[in-house]
């Protein structure tokens, strides 16, 4: 391990990727004239300007901070950033090109080099955005591992210790209670980013407003851990020590997290839940979601630039829910309330939060849009039970197992049964119901009712009789 806390197959990896990348700048720049049509470059000066893009697309990711992360790790905002790298590069050799020689200049005078370099642009986003889909997408996971008592923490540090904490915690299969909810770190670079999937909050220093915020999504922490190499001073560390204190957040090391895993690890292991195939479901449900974003992308812009106005930013925010077989998974939403807590960390009743436009966006479903990304990342499916906060989890294990069986929903028969109106046992019985009988005609007449419900509101389909949908424990099933 390195003085920054990186392991050597982590500096492994970032060397081939770095290598590629490279390879990406020249091959965009190769393939451009073979894509753009008409257009004969002068060999000498073609030769000079791919190795040109070669250099040019590193440095511009450097410049834009997206050298030291993971390809498998990058998130929706690096591959933005990875596309606007890609164009400072091509600029800057579009520059390059035209300020060589008349001897060296790859194109003769008349021919226009926006259209090349637009082209180059295209090719070069496409590869370097898609290896780094492929890298995420062949990512190995851990078996889902079902539990019953959740028990929230928060990382401190960004860098491969943090990473190893992660990966432990979703790696073996004892039903273990803690959940990585975030991420404290005081480096700049790691704002916004995340690791493993898991976001970074915030600073050590905001570790009251990160723990409101996550109070208010139904996340109550549990304790604070210093992963290794968590990049603290010793007085960062006193004021993080006394503010989880003022919190009542027991503070452990890394050393003192492992000897309790161990421990509980000693005291029996659960059986492990296999995650779902790719079933037709699922790619339905890319094949959808892919056309719905499209289709749904003006929206999306409105409705952003209406909550950036109304709410201020981020327009986002990620709500820590568990997935399939309990897994944890970040449900997206448009903001519909003003920020949880003061500067003091003081949190503010959600009546005083609540605002128009986000009464607005509940009554239509449009704050639940942006989970349409969840769903093409495998969190989530179109139709299905909503994903429940920890607190309003089923306290008996066989009803618990058995709804976290298929992925969570965007909409489901509670949602087009009473929704809001329903209590959350009623909620149970249908979900319940729609796990025991799921299949396409079902989902259709969801999907169908979903678009009314959004115009007509919530309404009781079933008089108050959801709880005997669900019968009893071998009532109403399948087969």
């Amino acid at each position: 391990m390195t003085a920054d806390g990186t392991t050597a197959g982590g500096m492994g990896a970032r060397r081939r990727e770095a290598a590629l990348d490279l390879l990406a700048g020249a091959l965009a720049m190769a393939a451009a004239p073979l894509l753009a049509g008409g257009v004969r470059p002068a060999a000498a000066g073609w030769l000079l300007c791919i190795v040109l893009a070669a250099l040019a697309f590193p440095a511009a990711l450097r410049t834009f901070d997206l050298d030291r992360g993971l390809w498998c790790f990058a998130s929706p905002g690096e591959l933005a950033r990875v596309a606007l790298a890609a164009g400072l590069s091509v600029l800057a050799v579009a520059v390059a090109a035209a300020a060589l020689p008349a001897g060296l200049t790859p194109l003769p005078r008349p021919q226009p080099l926006i259209p090349l370099a637009f082209v180059q642009w295209l090719v070069l986003v496409a590869l370097a955005c898609g290896a780094r889909l492929a890298a995420a997408a062949a990512r190995p996971s851990a078996p889902a591992v079902p539990h019953r008592d959740w028990a929230p923490i928060l990382l401190v540090g960004a860098g491969e210790g943090a990473f190893g904490l992660i990966r432990l915690l979703r790696a073996g299969p004892p039903a273990l209670p803690w959940t990585v909810a975030g991420i404290l770190a005081d480096d700049p670079a790691a704002r916004g980013r995340t690791l493993h999937d898991v976001p970074v909050l915030g600073r050590s220093d905001e570790l009251p407003e990160v723990a409101a915020r996550l109070a208010v999504h139904g996340v109550p922490l549990a304790m604070l851990v210093l992963s290794p190499g968590a990049g603290l001073d010793e007085g960062a560390l006193v004021r993080l020590r006394e503010t989880a204190a003022r919190l009542d957040l027991p503070v452990l090391d890394a050393g003192g997290f492992l000897r309790l895993h161990a421990a509980r690890l000693r005291q029996g292991a659960a059986r492990p839940v296999q995650r779902p195939g790719f079933s037709g479901k699922r790619l339905a449900d890319i094949v959808l979601a892919a056309c719905l974003l499209v289709l749904a992308l003006p929206v999306l812009l409105l409705v952003a630039g209406l909550v950036a106005a109304c709410h201020g930013r981020p327009v986002l925010f990620g709500q820590m829910r568990p997935g399939y077989a309990m897994r944890p998974i970040r449900v997206l939403k448009f903001r519909t309330m003003r920020f949880a807590c003061s500067p003091a960390g003081e949190q503010a009743p959600d009546a005083a939060r609540l605002t128009v436009l986000g009464r607005i966006l509940r009554r239509t479903r449009l704050d639940e849009l942006p989970q349409l990304w969840n769903v093409l990342k495998g969190d989530m499916s179109l139709i299905g039970p909503r994903p429940l906060l920890p607190r309003d989890l089923p306290a008996v294990a066989e009803l618990l197992s058995e709804r976290f069986s298929v992925r969570p929903g965007i909409t489901g028969l509670a949602q087009i049964s009473g929704g809001d109106r329903l209590s959350p046992e009623e909620k149970l019985a249908f979900d319940l119901w729609y796990v025991r009988h799921h299949g396409l005609r079902l989902d259709l007449e969801i999907a169908l009712l979903t678009l009314w419900t959004m115009l007509a509101g919530d309404r009781d389909r079933f008089g108050g009789a959801g709880p005997a949908l669900a019968g009893g424990p071998d009532t109403g099933r399948k087969g």
